[in-house]
């Protein structure tokens, strides 16, 4: 008789179970029994039902436990990058004698089962990844060979797991596998007589045993099921395991399940939302970085939001304007936390496809674009001509609310990057816009520095540290002003500077490179660079050392004739202007409209004072 194992801790969480789980598995006894009995109907086995119904488990441990040593030889097997890849290096790794490359499938196969002599099963868990992620050459490819190996000599069963709303995908393949539906068994949600079977032959097993107040356990089914039809399994794990670390934290000597401790673990209403949310905060409060977490966790989520397996070095390849310093960090942290399971070949992805579902939903909170302090006072000039506006005119910048609001959400709001390109034609007024406008909301939130480009800063700034390609990006105040404390944003303007002073592409490349450099070294700061449209097309090498750099962007444009009037009314309030009615208004409006339709704001400004100019001259 199999000795029984005691466990510390008798949950699986979100993992799935396994073959040598089996002494912790219960509630599915029917279920097993029904798969027993249908592998022995075909060669060929579907099992599907929704997420969270525990389909893994039922396979890779019940069904696995039900047969005797030499009536089962698994290969479990995940699409990872490519299904029939992943297919083939499972056969070789499991062969005694080497498998050749040219050899077909079913050679394979059949040289698999000469080295062992045991029936085949070849289970194909989370199949549903081949329509999510798989073209039609991979589709193809497998149909054929799954079909070539079904009912010949050797004794190989199939049997696919996926989820249920994929389940019309497979009418697709019915004309290569026609048997593909025949044998099809649906895994329900676990009812609650066996949910609270579960529950207590799981406390009995752990060591010592959990004591269970009298009822607690049909109350956590009641809360886990808000009352309602059948238990999902994903809740009752993540709940009972939030109950053992509460119990855990009373450091009894025997632990114990009760009224108390199940009223402070909360209600059902959205469990794995609160533990998502949950290991994002405790990140954040660890590292202060909210953005870095939820970026880092959504690159494992596909578009239909499920898990998806990515190796290491693909998640630094997607996260490149990342340092890999804080990638590692992610890696470490979620694989501690058991949102991320380790697989095999460096490989990573969620816990559980429902916890990518609430990943995907999640958002960084997002800030709100701020009032303007009160040291700003709009006791100041609000006519400069040709100067552009800087950050002490903040309150008499008018006209530019809504640039100004889309730039900060661009650098505040907006994780894509921690770039943004804000560019535009001469006289558009992009550096009033960053210096008056962006910055006095941004720097309530932190530190922004701001450089003008020039060919001075150029040449002390940059040029010294450009010497035979090599780069010191720390050592130049374009990165910090000394103060250890890095700025929350810098911002560089005009840096079409740039391609005035560096002429040849190898000391553009080396610039570059140096930019690069800087830009991961400050892993935490949002970068903000300023440009004249024309020179534009000049980033594209830049772009090819640091992926993503062009993905945030905004193009400042000249006025409407609508927005000039309404900064024309504001200015002319504010600078105590006159005009003798609204056909004088929109007369002056255009004179200065310039033929694609637009108003430039230094004209505007120029014109402007003029006629304050006349009217003192004619007060005089």
């Amino acid at each position: 008789m199999e000795e029984v194992k005691t466990y510390r801790y008798p949950f699986k969480f979100l993992d799935p179970y396994y073959k040598e789980d089996r002494t912790i598995f219960f509630g599915r006894e029917q279920e097993i029994e029904e798969l027993y009995q249908r592998v022995f109907r075909t060669n060929l086995l579907l099992v599907y039902g929704r997420s969270g119904t525990g389909k893994t488990s039922v396979v890779q441990c019940g069904l696995a436990a039900r047969f005797g040593s030499m009536d089962w030889f698994e290969l479990f097997i995940r699409r990872n990058q490519d299904i029939n890849v992943s297919l083939s290096e499972s056969i070789s790794k499991a062969a005694k004698t080497p498998i050749s490359s040219d050899m077909t499938i079913y050679e394979k196969l059949e040289s698999l089962y000469l080295d062992y002599f045991k029936p085949i099963y070849l289970i194909f868990d989370q199949f549903e990844e081949l329509f999510i992620l798989g073209g039609n050459t991979e589709q193809s490819r497998f149909i054929r060979d799954i079909a070539s190996v079904i009912d010949r000599k050797i004794p190989v069963k199939v049997v696919l797991i996926m989820r249920e709303e994929y389940l019309a995908q497979l009418y697709d393949f019915e004309r290569i596998l026609p048997t593909i539906m025949d044998n099809r068994f649906r895994i329900e949600h676990m009812g609650r007589y066996n949910a609270i079977s579960m529950i207590r032959s799981a406390c009995e097993l752990a060591e010592p045993p959990i004591l269970l107040e009298e009822g607690i356990e049909q109350k956590i089914v009641d809360i886990v099921t808000e009352e309602r039809g059948r238990v999902q399994l994903t809740y009752l794990q993540v709940f009972l395991h939030r109950m053992f670390r509460l119990a855990e934290e009373r450091h009894t000597p025997q632990l114990e399940f009760n009224n108390e401790i199940r009223t402070e673990a909360g209600q059902i209403d959205d469990v794995l939302q609160e533990f998502v949310d949950k290991q994002i905060e405790d990140f954040t409060t660890e590292y202060h970085h909210k953005g870095l977490a939820l970026t880092f966790l959504k690159v494992f989520v596909s578009r239909q939001s499920t898990k998806v397996p990515l190796q290491k070095v693909t998640v630094y390849e997607r996260l490149s304007h990342i340092s890999k310093d804080k990638i590692d960090l992610c890696f470490q942290f979620f694989e501690k936390r058991r949102v991320l399971r380790p697989l095999e070949d460096d490989q990573f992805e969620l816990i559980h496809d429902s916890v990518a579902a609430k990943i995907a939903l999640a958002s960084v909170d997002k800030h709100k674009i701020p009032t303007l302090l009160p040291g700003y006072t709009t006791q100041i000039d609000a006519l400069l001509g040709f100067k552009p506006y800087a950050q002490e005119h903040a309150r008499v910048f008018y006209g530019r609310e809504h640039e100004t609001q889309t730039i900060f959400d661009l650098v505040m709001n907006d994780s894509r990057s921690r770039s943004t390109l804000v560019y535009g034609k001469l006289g558009s007024g992009k550096t009033s816009l960053l210096r008056a406008g962006a910055i006095p909301r941004i720097e309530q939130f932190g530190k922004v520095r701001y450089v003008q480009i020039t060919p001075q800063v150029i040449a002390k700034e940059i040029a010294p540290y450009l010497v035979n390609g090599t780069s010191h990006a720390k050592e130049s105040i374009l990165w910090t002003d000394g103060n250890p404390s890095p700025s929350k944003v810098v911002m560089w303007d005009q840096i079409e500077e740039w391609f005035s002073f560096f002429t040849s592409r190898e000391e553009l490349i080396t610039l570059f490179q140096w930019i690069a450099e800087g830009y991961k070294r400050f892993g935490e700061t949002e970068f903000v660079w300023c440009i004249r449209e024309e020179y534009f097309a000049q980033f594209t090498d830049l772009e090819s050392y640091l992926p993503g750099f062009m993905d945030k962007k905004k193009r400042v444009e000249a006025f409407t004739p609508l927005q000039t009037k309404n900064v024309v009314e504001s200015i002319a309030f504010h600078q105590k202007l006159e005009f003798e009615d609204s056909e004088s208004l929109d007369l002056f409006v255009r004179k200065i409209t310039g033929e694609d339709g637009r108003i430039e704001p230094t004209y505007l400004q120029v014109y402007l004072q003029r006629i304050l100019d006349l009217q003192k001259t004619e007060a005089a």
